[in-house]
């Protein structure tokens, strides 16, 4: 027997690029050093910030493609798509990354990378993308990308498998023990120190929030549209708002966030409850812009690294003026609308599907 949460198809709604797209503008902001602008950012205030928005809605429509696979060409085709995209992806994070480093050592910004991060930065570039490919090598907030593509290497199965209400139940807590495993330093034991190093984000605790959104893609909206659940959602919001702007209420470990702290996915979790209610599916105020740069993620996440890359360096050394700090991200924000226009024109252009 099959599910409803998975069988059923749900429209694509222009939320979802929506929110994609702002997050991905976000980040890039967020990762300007000596950014006045980041200072009012929803990373600056230490919860769940846009990187959790992005993987998430990543997974929404990856399963959306996924689905589409499955009733077009069958179980083949789909796992065909996924692995080529997650390869593409490897092979983009390795070639960007390697682009970024030595970006970063032409600039002088090598501060944006962790010291303990920096092994390779004056390696020769064939010793540096090597280093990159082999994931020895920190490449700052393209860690993401890699995440993708873990999770797409597994995605179709997974889709696959939740078609029977058994299964899916079992893979809810195969993802729940993934999570709690990478609450814990027994996580250490699955990859090397080298690789523990370059990889910001913990796999175990971050994959499980892609499929998560995945099958979040899946449920009517109106199966979490009641006003108790809404308040529920309101009140553990506030509470963990106040508890972690009071200072110390909260524990560090439930807030951190390249294991995904629990309090941490707790007040994502809930943030996205209520914007999926109060949000309507479709609105004039979604600017096709920014709708754009969710639809073409990928070019539009290369360009804010490259952007964000820039303009720290560009900060560091000019006198910060008001004038200064607006047209610098004026400038990163339009370097992302450019990238995410073109990535749009070359997909009208190949005839593919959002």
């Amino acid at each position: 027997m099959t599910t409803p949460a998975i069988s059923c198809r749900v429209p694509r709604d222009d939320r979802v690029d929506f929110l994609r797209g702002g997050a991905l503008l976000v980040i890039c902001i967020d990762h300007i050093h000596n950014n006045p602008v980041a200072r009012v950012m929803p990373a600056a205030f230490g919860l769940s910030d846009m990187s959790e928005v992005f993987l998430f809605l990543s997974g929404m429509v990856s399963v959306w493609s996924v689905q589409r696979a499955l009733r077009d060409g069958g179980m083949r085709r789909a796992i065909r798509r996924c692995w080529q995209r997650a390869f593409v992806l490897y092979l983009i994070y390795v070639l960007a990354g390697t682009l970024l480093v030595m970006l970063m050592r032409s600039t002088s910004t090598m501060f944006l990378l962790n010291a303990h991060r920096e092994m390779a930065l004056f390696a020769p570039p064939g010793e540096l993308l090597l280093r990159v490919a082999m994931l020895q090598q920190h490449v700052g907030h393209l860690c993401i990308l890699l995440l993708y593509a873990i999770s797409l290497v597994v995605l179709p199965f997974l889709v696959h498998l939740c078609n029977r209400r058994w299964t899916c139940m079992c893979l809810g807590l195969l993802g729940l023990g993934c999570y709690v495993t990478g609450q814990w330093p027994a996580h250490r034991l699955l990859f090397p120190a080298e690789v523990q190093q370059t990889l910001y984000y913990q796999p175990l605790t971050w994959v499980p929030l892609f499929l998560l959104g995945g099958w979040c893609g899946q449920v009517p909206l109106s199966r979490w549209s009641s006003p108790w659940l809404r308040f529920i959602a309101m009140l553990v919001l506030v509470a963990l708002t106040l508890g972690h702007s009071i200072g110390n209420v909260l524990p560090t470990i439930g807030l951190l966030k390249p294991t995904l702290g629990p309090f941490r996915l707790l007040h994502f979790l809930s943030l996205a409850l209520l914007v999926a209610n109060l949000l309507p599916q479709h609105s004039s105020w979604y600017i096709p812009p920014i709708r754009r740069c969710g639809q073409n993620s990928l070019v539009t996440y290369i360009a804010g690294a490259i952007a964000s890359v820039l303009l720290s360096a560009f900060f560091v050394r000019t006198q910060m003026t008001l004038l200064i700090i607006v047209m610098g991200n004026v400038l990163a924000v339009g370097i992302c609308l450019l990238a995410a226009e073109t990535g749009q024109l070359l997909r009208a252009w190949s005839g593919r599907r959002p």
